[in-house]
């Protein structure tokens, strides 16, 4: 039984996979200052990866990186048998005097240079300290809240009934259960433990707690566009069965208060405004080139 847009559900289950806290694994990340720095955390054939080589790897890394290292255990254990494959890898291509070859001179040549070119741009085009102005972040805020809302979210109940290959006993059933609810709409809860064949949410009594709107199937989100709280849904028809919705509350649509994202405005218009420096100054040292061609 789904009542979600797959799509919408299952990036937001992603979503929470990535993100979730795994204490055994974010104790193992907080105890690296008890290690000895030559422990070894991982082997590959030869190749080892000590403690302080782990540490030195992910003091390098993003933030949002080191933060999913220490919150997902699996993530933490495919960074470290990357970081072995890395330098195995690197041993055998060693092994072999690669490092002198005029590919990976070059290579090496080209990364130094853009981390130049990358630090002295940055560096070269730093906003003040009090960038921006309250004004500017007003003005950023009234002019993509779009950006800003936090979605409608609606508290549901439902009774569901599962589609069979006897499309008339099907039917019967629920013009049975019709007539019950009818009959007795504030018996839904009990309906939904005796009817539902969603075993999971029958359980409570139907309920399928606060939802996000738009992680809704189009189907039930057409039903319940028509319902206040308190009323219930004729059969809503899916793939895969009929659903009896019941609305229990509705929180509209909103938009975040600026104080909420004033952190992520002053990001962005930082970030642009040492975009539009570093074109800047490119541009001007462009033209500031002077060729000296040989007829």
């Amino acid at each position: 039984m789904i009542i979600f847009n797959p799509h919408q559900w299952l990036r937001s289950m992603v979503l929470v996979v990535c993100i979730m806290p795994v204490a055994s694994q974010a104790a193992v990340l907080s105890d690296w200052q008890g290690k000895p720095e030559a422990s070894v955390v991982a082997a590959l054939l030869d190749q080892e990866v000590t403690w302080s080589e782990l540490k030195l790897a992910v003091a390098k890394a993003s933030e949002a990186d080191r933060k999913a290292l220490n919150k997902d255990s699996e993530v933490f254990a495919a960074y470290v048998k990357k970081l072995a494959l890395r330098q195995h890898i690197i041993k055998q291509a060693q092994k072999i005097k690669l490092d002198d070859s005029s590919a990976v001179e070059f290579a090496v040549r080209q990364a130094y240079d853009k981390a130049m070119i990358d630090q002295w741009l940055d560096l070269a085009s730093q906003p003040e300290s009090d960038f921006p102005t309250q004004k500017a972040i007003d003005a950023a805020y009234q002019n993509n809240q779009t950006q800003f809302v936090t979605p409608g979210r609606v508290n549901l109940s439902q009774l569901f009934i599962q589609h069979t290959e006897d499309k008339k006993a099907d039917a019967e059933r629920l013009d049975k259960v019709l007539e019950e609810i009818k009959s007795n709409p504030d018996s839904f809860a009990e309906l939904s433990k005796t009817h539902s064949d969603d075993a999971e949410s029958a359980a409570n009594g139907g309920s399928l707690g606060w939802l996000q709107i738009d992680q809704l199937q189009p189907e039930i989100l057409k039903a319940i566009g028509q319902l206040q709280v308190g009323n219930i849904s004729i059969p809503v028809v899916t793939d895969t069965g009929s659903h009896f919705i019941l609305v229990n509350g509705i929180t509209p649509a909103s938009v975040k208060p600026i104080d909420e994202v004033k952190g992520v405005i002053v990001e962005a218009l930082r970030k642009k405004w040492q975009a539009d420096k570093q074109q800047k100054i490119l541009s001007e040292l462009f033209i500031l080139v002077n060729l000296n061609l040989i007829d």
